[in-house]
């Protein structure tokens, strides 16, 4: 089994994660401005965001040779991989703790940028070994998603559990 870095410290981080990483400017093409819900005449389906965090558990694997966007972290690296919607992370000192990407997909709801699901991609392999987590996210084009428009994005920072996060990426899911 993997090292998972989700003790006492790493609960109380990813809390803190949950509660912090939050939307930065407004504009269609720009970050998300508001984790505020907003309400709608149309009936949409129940947001994942009201659920708790996801958590999986990379699997080792040979990265692709470039990816969409990347950020290195205290001790590590996050990326993201379009094609396949996959998080990929690496560990990049051998302290035992092991390395996690925390992500959160926001979807535009034709005014404002919204969340919709988050979670964490924990590196728990061996330091120096790439792991991803595949994950199915909305593509950018996806005409009605569940806020009854469409957009698709991700902020993406490299964690380690006892040290914190790097600020996070903003990229739009469009591959």
């Amino acid at each position: 089994m993997g090292r998972r870095i989700y003790g006492m410290v790493g609960v109380a981080l990813i809390s803190a994660v949950v509660a912090t990483v939050g939307p930065a400017a407004s504009a269609n093409s720009a970050a998300p401005a508001s984790s505020a819900a907003k309400a709608s005449s149309v009936a949409l389906v129940q947001p994942q965001a009201s659920k708790a965090p996801e958590h999986s558990e990379a699997v080792a694997g040979s990265p692709p040779s470039s990816f969409d966007s990347c950020v290195n972290g205290p001790n590590g690296r996050s990326c993201f991989q379009k094609y396949g919607d996959k998080i990929w992370v690496l560990d990049t000192y051998a302290n035992g703790r092991g390395h996690f990407a925390s992500w959160s997909n926001w979807l535009w709801d034709g005014n404002s940028w919204e969340l919709y699901r988050e979670g964490f991609c924990n590196n728990g392999l061996t330091a120096g070994v790439w792991g991803y987590c595949d994950k199915e996210f909305y593509e950018d084009s996806t005409n009605p998603n569940p806020y009854g428009n469409k957009g698709s994005g991700l902020r993406i920072s490299s964690c380690d559990a006892l040290i914190g996060c790097s600020d996070y990426f903003w990229i739009r899911n469009n591959g």
